[in-house]
């Protein structure tokens, strides 16, 4: 669990994994992958409505070897909490 937070890009879940799509007018967007069929791709962001990307729109798609889980969360943390916080993340199970 430790490393998991420590290095999160190490070894991740499939449900995990960034999806990228780069759009034939260039943007890149990222997020969770929601679905995809032939006619489009849906993505997931926190805090933000599902996104719909047309598949006509689609230059390039396909997950990243980045983790949702951003690197150094347990920066700037105090020893205690960083303790209580490991405490508390094993009695979810």
């Amino acid at each position: 669990m430790l490393r998991n937070i420590l290095t999160p890009n190490a070894a991740m879940e499939a449900g995990y994994r960034r999806f990228r799509v780069e759009t034939r007018a260039g943007d890149l967007l990222e997020g969770l992958l929601v679905s995809q069929d032939e006619s489009a791709i849906v993505l997931r962001q926190p805090n933000a409505d599902d996104q719909r990307i047309l598949r006509d729109n689609v230059k390039r798609a396909g997950f990243t070897r980045i983790s949702m889980m951003p690197e150094g969360l347990l920066e700037g943390l105090k020893q205690e909490d960083i303790r209580d916080l490991c405490a508390y993340l094993k009695t979810l199970k």
